[in-house]
Parts: structure tokens; sequence; C-alpha cells
């Protein structure tokens, strides 16, 4: 069946009534009892009370007809899925500077049996053309296929050459110092070490891959490991995804399939198995740097992201004994200073008053939070509740005077309207704190003096919570409201955060408020001059 067939059901005949078929309540003595008909059948006699005798308008039936044209014909497209994992991180014994620790990631490469989308029939993975020779022993000639899988070696990393795990059957390992401006697809590569600076690694094939053929199976698949460098003292973070290129056999087009890492889904398809690309193919290859902020992240490390193409894999660096706090889902998330100290949310209250601008009573706003002990030791009397503006403004850049910075942005302690409530609710702990503008300090109310808090909290795990803020009566509209939450270890177990210095494990995140924002509209009128009445409902003045 090909584009532009019609395909056309019909339920019931009317026969003599209706020769295009679609009429309804017609009388079915017309043209006599027939068996495709959808129609009335009187009771014999007064069975079940029915009257004896013929209905007064006989016996009906009735008739639908529905068509519609195959819109796109069917395509068979090699349906590959590139995996990946941060499988190990090993640390060699300097937190302090991060410049020698090892992460180990693997890749793997499969492709699917089924289609996440009945326009596509699945077909078998073979090589695309290379730009430039591959060099080196058991390299090929410029132009030949091959499937390649090829990962950018992350930012403030150095490829570790002497880990060299076996590879499946067929598979060799490629190495390039092509800038990363440059696509995989066009590096110049080659199977020996090179000199210089290794921007990426890979892996290619010259024969081809069958529907269920899978790397999945195998016990090292592609992996490499790296070295990390450039890291600062605080931590930081390592961002990278995996491409693989090939096409589908039989495919005289010679459309490049592509595949980014991070889901489960085969040539960038979305998770609802649509795809931005009609050719369902996975489109144009991108150069393969990671960007988690344009990208999306794979949170679980176990390619479950979801969005639009792949996800990056992101391992977050921490000193021993840290703690991170930041959005449902990503405590790891930074901020506009680049550190996990300023990460923020935002949302607005959605009950201002209709054309006004008077101060209102905002509805209470949750905000869906998650913090995690990212290393392998154990944290104990863990507490999280808000602080002031000035303590973490202090707390993240060492000074409390530049509380508008836009690059903190935590507010200003005399900004918080009095009377403010903060709900911190973890499990079935929940603690509710009130701001005092007078004293300038969060008051528990709600249980007296009981913080949330809990110990075992053992690494690496996260926990989500949520943070209610209700702002109170005369708060004026289109203000933000940041409310600082500082997780942190509580060392003198007094349940309040003493600061950096005191209590060095700790970690911020802004849940900030609005009441409303600001929409602009634009309206425009045109007054009779001297000519013909203005149309348009514009007016005649």
């Amino acid at each position: 069946m090909g584009a532009g067939t019609v395909i056309s059901v019909t339920l019931g005949n009317t026969g003599a009534n209706d020769n295009s078929a679609g009429t309804q309540n017609q009388d079915s003595a017309t043209d006599g009892a027939n068996a495709d008909e959808v129609r009335t059948v009187d009771n014999s006699g007064t069975t079940n009370g029915d009257t004896a005798g013929a209905p007064v308008n006989n016996e009906r039936e009735a008739s639908a007809f529905q068509q519609t044209t195959v819109a796109s014909a069917i395509t068979t497209r090699a349906l590959a899925t590139v995996l990946k994992t941060q499988s190990l991180y090993t640390n060699l014994g300097t937190p302090a500077t991060f410049s020698d620790d090892l992460i180990t990631y693997r890749l793997d490469l499969r492709v699917q049996q089924t289609s996440p989308n009945s326009s596509f029939l699945p077909g078998t993975l073979e090589g695309t053309a290379i730009t430039n020779a591959i060099t080196g022993a058991g390299g090929v000639a410029a132009g030949t296929p091959v499937i390649l899988v090829s990962d950018a070696i992350p930012a403030n990393t150095t490829l570790d050459t002497s880990f060299n795990p076996a590879l499946p059957a067929g598979w060799i390992r490629i190495y390039t110092t092509t800038a990363t401006t440059t696509s995989a697809i066009n590096a110049q590569w080659s199977t020996t070490v090179p000199g210089g600076t290794i921007t990426r690694v890979g892996f290619f094939f010259t024969g081809t891959m069958a529907p269920g053929d899978t790397t999945v199976t195998n016990a090292n698949g592609f992996q490499f490991r790296v070295t990390t460098s450039g890291v600062t003292a605080g931590g930081g973070q390592i961002a990278n995804i995996a491409q693989a290129v090939g096409e589908t056999q039989g495919d005289t087009s010679n459309v490049v399939n592509y595949d980014e890492s991070g889901d489960q889904q085969p040539n960038n398809f979305n998770a609802d198995g649509t795809t931005t690309d009609p050719t369902g193919a996975g489109g144009t290859p991108t150069t393969g740097v990671a960007n988690p902020t344009a990208d999306g992240v794979d949170n679980n490390n176990n390619n479950t992201g979801t969005g639009p193409n792949g996800e990056d894999n992101v391992f977050t660096l921490t000193p021993a004994g840290n703690i991170l706090n930041g959005p449902g889902g990503q405590p790891a998330a930074t901020g506009p200073d680049n550190t996990n100290q300023t990460d923020f949310v935002n949302k607005s209250s959605t009950d201002m008053p209709a054309n006004s601008q008077a101060t209102f009573d905002p509805a209470a706003v949750t905000f869906n939070n998650t913090v995690r002990n990212p290393g392998s030791s154990t944290l104990d009397n863990v507490v999280i509740r808000p602080i002031t503006p000035s303590l973490a403004d202090a707390a993240a850049d060492g000074t409390g005077a530049n509380q508008t910075d836009p690059n903190t942005a935590f507010g200003t302690n005399a900004g918080l309207p009095n009377g403010t409530t903060v709900t911190i609710t973890l499990g079935a702990q929940s603690a509710t704190y009130t701001w005092d503008a007078t004293g300038s300090s969060w008051d528990t109310v709600s249980p007296p003096a009981s913080p949330v808090r809990f110990s075992g909290f053992v690494g690496p795990t996260s926990i989500d919570y949520t943070v209610t803020v209700n702002l109170p009566a005369g708060t004026s509209q289109t203000t933000p409201f940041p409310i600082p939450i500082a997780a942190f270890v509580d060392s003198d177990t007094d349940n309040i955060f003493d600061g950096a210095t005191a209590e060095p494990i700790f970690n911020i995140k802004i849940d900030r408020l609005y009441t409303g924002y600001v929409t602009l509209l634009k309206e425009s009128r045109i007054l009779q001059g001297s000519g013909p009445s203005v149309t348009g409902g514009q007016g005649t003045v």
C-alpha cells in the first residue's frame, strides 16, 4: 500500500435508499433483509411486552461511510541506539585538586527490532562513507563505509590512552586530534595514539548490524577512561555525550543514520515515538560537544533521559563529605556564577487581582527540590531550612554586602515581607518558619524548634523534598521574593546554619516566588477624518 492509497470503510447497507451509503433511519422494507445491514428487528407477537403487529414506521436501518488517504509511504530505516554510562570513578588520593581522578565510561550500540513509529520499518545498519582515511594498522581508505561510535573528550579531562579493554569482534579503537568544531565523520582518525591533544575517541566497524544486534551483551562494550584536570578545589561537572553514525542497508539515497546517547530511543526519536526528522534517520550530526543546559541531562546515568535528540551524561566532582541541594531531580544544578550555590527555580503566583495593581494575599506556591550526598561517606545531622538572604550571600561568595548582584541574586533581608511562611516537607517530617522582618530571622513556629533533620544519609543517594512559600496579605504585585534554602551538616546540632566556616558541608538553592509578571499589550485605533467611515470596529470619531 503506497502513499495516496484511499482506504474506505462502510458499516451497514441501505441499498436503494442510499447508493453512496451514509443515510440514517431508513425503511428497511425498501431493499429487504440483507446480512450486511445494521437495522432494527421487530419482536414476534407480544414477547417482552411488545405490541402485536409491525412497528408503525416499519423496521429501520442505517449506514455510515468513511474514507481516508494514506499520507506517506512506509520507510525501511536502520534504528540504531547509542548508549552511554559512567561506569567507574576512581579517586587517586588528592581530592583537593581533582587533578588525577579517573572516570571510566562505557558505550554500546544496538539496532532495534521494533520501531517506535509505524512510518518506519526496522532495517539493517551498515556503514556510511567517511571523509578522510583512517590511518594506522587496520585503518581504511577515505570514502570507506564504516559504522562509527564516537565521544568527544570532556572539558577538564584528558584521555587515558593506557586503558584499552578488549572490543567486540570486528571493532577497532581510533583517535583524533581534529578540533571538535569539526564533526566526527569529517575528522582525521588514526588507529594509533597520535601526538598532541586527543579531542575524540572512537570505535569503527566495516560490517553490518541486523535488527536485534547489540553490544550490550558483550563483556566490555566500548570503554574509555579520562583523567580529570583543571577542576577547582570546590569541584565541578564533567559532561559529555556519545554519537553513532551509519546508514540503512539498501537505501540508495545514502541518508546518514544518526543517534545521540542519553535515552532509549533510536535515531534521535522522541520518547513518544515522534521525530523532528521526516526521514527518520536522526538529523544532521552535530559536533558532539556536551552542553547540559541545551541538551538536557541523563540524570540517572542509565540512558533514561527525555527530550529532543540525546541527553548529556554529567558526573559531579565534589569534595569529600560534600552535599548538593537543587531543583527536583537536579541537585547538582549551577547558577549564574557557575557554582551550585546560586542555582534557582522561579515560580509565580496565579491569583493576582484582575485589572488592579493593589496589594493582595498570594496563595501558597510549592517548589520541588532534591538533596544529594554525592560521595561515598555517610552524612549525619543533615538539616534543611530557609536562611536569611545576607547569610546565604556571605556563605556563597564570602561577602553579604552584594545581595543584589545578578550572579547571586539572593535578594535583601529587607525585601522579604514580614509574616512570610516557608514550610519544608521531607517524607513524614515538616517544619514551618515565619519571617520576622524586625529581627531579620526565620522563627520556627510548627513544630516548635524542630527542623527537618535526618542522619544516616548514605552516599551516593538523593532524597526529594518540597518547599512551600506563603506570602502574607499586603504583598506587592510583580515582585520577586527569593527564599534561600540551605541543606547542611549541623555540626553543633543547634538547628541553625552558622556559615561556611563553622559548617563547611552545605549547599544553597534559591526558591524564587514572583507575584505575577508584566504582560505588555498593544492596541491601535484609526480615527475617521474627512473620508469614508472606518471599518473593522475601529470607530468613527
